[in-house]
């Protein structure tokens, strides 16, 4: 049976957020505080975000319909469709150019 806990009725600030998921968090999971140089850190890692697509062609996040992702892609690279009727999938990829960012 689990026990509901009773939880602050108005959170007002983010510390409050921040110890009412302490109240409901499992003793198996931690939340840990950030700096803001980890929160920047994603920023040099493998991946960059691209505009164009491997055909050369615009990419539009919004007009995408499906995504695929499988090992059997290099990594970083993404399969899109931007109709569910067409027949087979376009490539984009995230992954930065360089020797220093290859596996």
């Amino acid at each position: 049976m689990k026990i509901k806990l009773a939880l602050p009725s108005d959170i007002e600030n983010p510390k409050q957020e921040l110890e009412a998921h302490q109240i409901q968090a499992d003793s198996a999971y931690a939340i840990k505080k950030k700096d803001k140089e980890e929160c920047t850190d994603a920023k040099r890692g493998p991946l960059q975000l691209r505009k164009v697509d491997s055909s050369g062609e615009k990419f539009i996040w919004h007009d995408v319909k499906w995504f695929q992702y499988s090992g059997e892609n290099e990594s970083g690279t993404i399969q899109f469709k931007t109709s569910i009727d067409s027949p087979e999938f376009e490539n984009i990829s995230f992954s930065r150019r360089g020797k220093a960012n290859e596996p």
